[in-house]
């Protein structure tokens, strides 16, 4: 299984502590972590801006 997450630094809602403490849980070879440091919970605006490291992890995993 293939995970990606995609954090941001300004997130109120999920502190980037958090995605952080599951990284060191889980097996490192599955999680990839992408911080966008200009974006909060709800910027969907943001989305389009990053989408191409979202498609390559995708294509990574081949998805």
């Amino acid at each position: 299984m293939a995970a990606a997450a995609l954090l941001t630094k300004a997130d109120k809602v999920v502190p980037v502590e958090d995605a952080h403490a599951i990284i060191r849980h889980c097996p490192k070879s599955h999680i990839e972590l992408f911080i966008a440091d200009d974006a909060g919970h709800e910027s969907v605006d943001k989305f389009e801006e990053h989408s191409d490291k979202l498609l390559a992890f995708l294509r990574r995993k081949n998805i």
